[in-house]
């Protein structure tokens, strides 16, 4: 079978080589683009009329204008949107370079801050979504002590910032009350400073090809925030590492990180022989809210690992959480050599009664019965979900699914829930199918 009708357009750039990252700000107003060029470019969204022959046939469409454009030393790898209540602010990062803050003021955009604490070249950049900010303030309200670091307060924190380095490490940088706040909570000069939160940081493995991350985003301050980090190569034994903020456990069934070495390697804690996984806290206390609150690996099922429509042991190139919307478990979709891939991470049971931890399952995704089985030289892949993914992403309530192929097409799935008889499970089925011109 064809490709289906058309949905997606072009828009022509003035970028003279290979753009590296797309990221749409909060709205969905505006686009930025980074490139191999050395620029990183702005765009804004406009209506225009679609060319006709006849002017009363013509439709109004959706395009984008370049409004200004930031030149750098270096090739800019990724671009990452703050929350606009912080105003509009843009992370950026690339080759060799530090991560670089812009804030716009009127059409200027000026460069803020600098953060350069990483050994390795930063890769990868990802400001966390508002609900992580909600989730924090509810959880310090519900705690007598919670850990924020020195000169942090819960008012203070209006972003958070992770970022992925060659050195196989995620850090963190929170805004701060460091330099004084005003009446009205905002810092002195009115433009929030990032400020490193090292006990947050994570060894993620041995990797040198760390490639993206994903913040889950739930309003439901019960379910723990979790983040996805995808690598390109397997020397850390998978290419998938799941986290979750632990904000309450104290049983025998967290692992405790002294405070005299932030940062420890928690993969490592994480992946070693499951007696290693009781309570260890050296300091022979088991009171510590400070304890807790660390970033804590979800150990993926061999079942999950081994399944033949998972296989996330293959280089993973793009991760999305996609968003609750109401639902009592989060989705994480994966962009692999092995295809476009889905799964499921429960924080409670089918009754709704909540787990001690986090647990992985497999979720199919299934092609179309219009679609033909997908052949050619240079992929022997039996249907469209296994042929290799380089992108995914969610609309913004979690139920279209879109990924991009490296054969160069775009696959769309959509959320069904029941099927057609009462009996049926949920099922993600493909909709849409288009070549990229």
């Amino acid at each position: 079978m064809e490709p289906t009708s058309t949905i997606s357009r072009s828009e022509p750039t003035n970028h003279t080589d290979s753009i590296n990252c797309i990221a749409y700000d909060y709205y969905g107003h505006k686009l930025v683009t980074c490139s191999t060029d050395t620029t990183v470019r702005i765009y804004e969204r406009d209506k225009r009329l679609e060319d006709e022959d006849d002017d009363d046939d013509a439709e109004e469409i959706l395009g984008w204008t370049e409004i200004s454009c930031i030149q750098h030393e270096k090739p800019v790898w990724a671009a990452s949107w703050a929350h606009p209540e912080c105003g509009t602010q843009l992370a950026l990062t690339g080759f060799e370079g530090p991560v670089i803050i812009y804030c716009q003021d009127s059409n200027q955009w000026n460069e803020t801050q600098q953060i350069n604490d990483a050994k390795e070249p930063v890769t990868y950049i990802e400001f966390a979504p508002p609900q992580f900010n909600y989730y924090l303030e509810q959880r310090c309200n519900k705690s007598e002590h919670h850990p924020l670091p020195e000169n942090f307060s819960i008012k203070s924190i209006k972003l958070c910032l992770a970022t992925l380095s060659q050195d196989g490490k995620c850090r963190f940088y929170a805004t701060s009350a460091q330099k004084g706040e005003s009446a009205g909570g905002k810092s002195a000069s009115d433009k929030p400073q990032l400020y490193p939160w090292p006990d947050w940081d994570i060894n993620v493995g041995e990797s040198n090809n760390l490639r993206t991350l994903s913040w889950s985003s739930s309003w439901n301050s019960e379910q723990k925030p979790l983040l996805a980090i995808s690598c390109g190569d397997s020397k850390m034994g998978n290419c998938l590492k799941i986290y979750y903020l632990n904000t309450w456990d104290t049983g025998n069934n967290s692992v405790q990180i002294t405070g005299h070495n932030p940062g420890q390697n928690m993969g490592q804690n994480s992946g070693q022989n499951s007696n290693q996984q009781s309570s260890s806290n050296l300091n022979g206390s088991n009171d510590g809210d400070d304890q807790n609150w660390r970033w804590k690996e979800i150990l993926i099922p061999n079942n999950v690992h081994n399944k033949a429509q998972t296989k996330i042991t293959s280089p993973i190139h793009d991760v999305c959480f996609a968003n609750t919307s109401g639902r009592s478990y989060h989705l994480l979709a994966i962009a692999s050599d092995n295809g476009t891939k889905l799964i499921k991470i429960s924080q409670y049971d089918t009754s709704l009664k909540k787990l001690d931890k986090p647990i992985v399952s497999n979720i199919r995704l299934e092609d179309t019965p219009r679609w033909k089985t997908f052949k050619s030289e240079s992929n022997s892949q039996s249907t469209m979900v296994d042929v290799s993914s380089r992108q995914v992403s969610f609309n913004s309530n979690g139920t279209v699914l879109t990924s991009v192929t490296s054969s160069g097409e775009i696959l769309v799935y959509q959320y069904e829930p029941h099927g057609k008889r009462k009996s049926a499970v949920e099922r993600w089925i493909g909709v849409h199918r288009e070549e990229i011109n």
